[in-house]
C-alpha cells in the first residue's frame, strides 16, 4: 500500500520520500495558490486540486489543476464537488442574476437558483435541483425532471448502472415519487426512496388517510400504523420493510411478517435474492437471524445504520452485514456513503493481542502515524489505487 500525500501551497517544494513501518509516504504538489484564493479543494483520490481566484473586476475564475475556467460575477466556492472516482468536478456560478451549474466545464442551463450540486456516490452521475419562477425541477446527468412545487434533491436513489432513478417531489398538497421522469401516483407524505442494483425496480414508503403502505414498483402493501426502510433484493423482485401496528414492530418479507423480536436493526439480502438476513432484538440481547435461525446472543453497544457494535463471549465486535469480527477493543467506529442506497462504508481503529489496526471495509492494515505537514500546505491522504 502507498500513501500519497498530496500537497496544495505557495512557493513550497515536495519532500522527500519518507518510509514508517514498510509503508512509503510521498507528497505531490498539485498547485499554487495566489494569495486571493478561496476554497483550495482536493479530489477524494487526491490526484486534482481546485479553487476559486478573484480577477478582474472582482469577477471569479474556477481553477483545475492549474487550468482556469470562465469568469462569472460569483461562484460559491465552497461547494466544490468532485465526484468520488475522481473523474468528475462540478460548481454553481452566478451571471448577473441567473445561476448555472458548471459540470465537467460544461455549463449547464440557466435558473434562478441551483442547489445541492452533488455526485451519486455510486454511479458518479451529476445531479442538483433547480428554480425557475416558482416551480423547481431535479437536473439528473443534465436532463432537467418535470416542474415541481418541491423536489426532495438531498439524496435521489440510483440503480446501479446509472440509468434508472427516482426521488421525491410534491405538487401542492401531494407527493409523489417521480420515476424516470415521470410521477407516480399521489400520496401525502413519500419516504424511504431506493432502487434496486440491478433492475429497473425502486421501493418506497408512502402514507395515505393516515395509514402507511409499502410501494414495490406501482404495487401497495397491507396498510400499517407505520412502514420504514423498504429493502429491494438484488434482482428487485422482492421486499422487505419494517413495519409497525397497535405499538408491535415486525419485519415483513414477500407479504409475511415476522414477529418473533422486538426490535429490527440491519437487514440485508444475500447476493441471489433468496435469502434474508437481519438483526432481532429479544429483551437486551441482538440475534443475527439468518433464514429464520437466530446465532448466540450479543449486546449491542453502537446503533449505527451501516454498523453494528456488539459484546460476547469474545470480547467487542463489529458487525457489517452477516459477518461480524472480534477485537479487544474498538473505536472511532464511522459509517459513509452518499445514499442509503449505495454501498456503504465502514471504517474503524481496532486493537487486538496488544497491536493496533485500522480496518476499512474489512480489511485490516497496521497504524501509521501521519507524516508530519508543513503549516503552509494543504495536506490530503489518499491511498494508491490497484489495491497495494
Amino acid at each position: 500500500m502507498v500513501l500519497s500525500l498530496a500537497a496544495l501551497a505557495a512557493s513550497v517544494h515536495a519532500a522527500p520520500p519518507a518510509s514508517a513501518d514498510g509503508y512509503r509516504v510521498t507528497t505531490e504538489l498539485l498547485a499554487e495558490l495566489p494569495d486571493d484564493e478561496m476554497s483550495p479543494t482536493v479530489s477524494w483520490d487526491g490526484l486534482h486540486a481546485a479553487f476559486v481566484e478573484f480577477g478582474e473586476g472582482r469577477r471569479q475564475r474556477f481553477v483545475l489543476d492549474g487550468v482556469r475556467g470562465p469568469a462569472y460575477d460569483e461562484i460559491v466556492g465552497h461547494a466544490i464537488e468532485f465526484s468520488f472516482a475522481g473523474e468528475g468536478v462540478a460548481y454553481r456560478a452566478r451571471t448577473g442574476d441567473q445561476w448555472v451549474a458548471v459540470v465537467n466545464g460544461q455549463p449547464g442551463d440557466l435558473y434562478d437558483e441551483v442547489r445541492e450540486l452533488r455526485f451519486d456516490y455510486q454511479t458518479s452521475v451529476p445531479y442538483y435541483s433547480a428554480r425557475q419562477g416558482a416551480q423547481w425541477r431535479l437536473v439528473v446527468g443534465g436532463a432537467p425532471g418535470p416542474p415541481c412545487d418541491w423536489v426532495e434533491d438531498a439524496y435521489p436513489a440510483f440503480s446501479s448502472d446509472g440509468e434508472h432513478h427516482a426521488y421525491c417531489a410534491r405538487r401542492g398538497q401531494d407527493e409523489s415519487v417521480v420515476w424516470d421522469g415521470r410521477p407516480g401516483r399521489p400520496y401525502e407524505k413519500v419516504e424511504h426512496v431506493t432502487a434496486s442494483p440491478r433492475a429497473n425496480h425502486i421501493a418506497y414508503a408512502a402514507k395515505r388517510e393516515g395509514q402507511w403502505f409499502a410501494v414495490h414498483d406501482t404495487t401497495e402493501s397491507a396498510g400499517h400504523e407505520w412502514v420504514q426502510w423498504p429493502l429491494l433484493s438484488p434482482d428487485g423482485e422482492r421486499l422487505t420493510y419494517r413495519a409497525r401496528d397497535r405499538g408491535d414492530w415486525f419485519l415483513v418479507l414477500d407479504g409475511q411478517a415476522t414477529t418473533d423480536y422486538e426490535e429490527f436493526g440491519l437487514t440485508w439480502f444475500g447476493d441471489d435474492g433468496a435469502h434474508l438476513s437481519f438483526w432481532g432484538r429479544r429483551g437486551d440481547r441482538w440475534f443475527l437471524v439468518r433464514n429464520g435461525e437466530p446465532g448466540p446472543p450479543c449486546e449491542r453497544l453502537d446503533p449505527g445504520l451501516a454498523a453494528m457494535l456488539l459484546k460476547g463471549e469474545n470480547g467487542i465486535g463489529v458487525a457489517v452485514g452477516g459477518e461480524v469480527r472480534w477485537y479487544d477493543e474498538v473505536s472511532e467506529l464511522q459509517s459513509f456513503s452518499q445514499s442509503l442506497d449505495s454501498r456503504d462504508h465502514v471504517c474503524y481503529l481496532a486493537r487486538r493481542d496488544g497491536q493496533t489496526h485500522v480496518v476499512l471495509d474489512g480489511l485490516e492494515t497496521p497504524w501509521v502515524e501521519a507524516p508530519d505537514v508543513p503549516e503552509a500546505r494543504l495536506g490530503h491522504v489518499a491511498a494508491s489505487g490497484g489495491g497495494e
